[in-house]
């Protein structure tokens, strides 16, 4: 009896720590940054970009939480965003974020991180580093975001049948967010040592 306690406990502590805190961070970050987007990018895109706002996003930045955590996580990182994808359409879209055809984008937002990945992993001679080993350069993490952006650009196209236009928009904000977001990563992680090392 106290063999199975124990190995409910350690079942639990599997489940908390592999799955359900990267799901709400992940989630929370992809979520947070749609709002961000939404609420701070768009209407100052608007303002300084007038012509540009209609056609797409110049810095879409949860594209970088796809791709981080793809490298992060790997094929689970599919499951750890689709909360997060789901609450970030229903940012964007609304109610009808549920219904067809906007509810296909749920799940594919979810997995283009990881087809990014795979196709860089298939791309590179980095092959045995990229979701086994956690060592990829900024550059093949750009790279990847630039391929799961097409991924990501295909599905909106073969949905919505968005004009060429639109789907470059797409590309370009994506790899943008990307960049944006390492950009980020970078600044917080040399503030960090800054104050560690006071």
């Amino acid at each position: 009896m106290g063999r199975d306690f124990e190995l409910g406990f350690q079942f639990c502590g599997y489940i908390r720590d592999e799955w359900l805190w990267p799901t709400l961070v992940t989630s929370a970050t992809y979520s947070a940054l749609v709002w961000l987007t939404l609420e701070i990018v768009s209407p100052l895109q608007r303002q300084l970009l007038a012509g540009v706002a209609d056609i797409g996003l110049v810095l879409f930045l949860p594209h970088g939480v796809r791709i981080l955590s793809a490298w992060l996580y790997g094929w689970k990182s599919m499951l750890h965003l689709l909360p997060g994808s789901a609450f970030g359409a229903y940012l964007v879209f609304g109610p009808a974020s549920f219904s067809s055809p906007v509810a296909l984008t749920i799940p594919m937002v979810s997995i283009c991180g990881y087809i990014g990945i795979l196709t860089m992993r298939s791309t590179t001679q980095a092959r045995a580093k990229l979701l086994n080993g956690r060592d990829l350069n900024w550059k093949q993490i750009i790279l990847a975001g630039v391929m799961a952006s097409l991924v990501n650009s295909a599905g909106h196209l073969l949905i919505f049948g968005f004009p060429a236009p639109e789907v470059f928009a797409f590309l370009f904000g994506d790899t943008m967010g990307t960049v944006a977001l390492l950009f980020g990563l970078l600044l917080v992680s040399r503030f960090w040592r800054t104050i560690k090392s006071r």
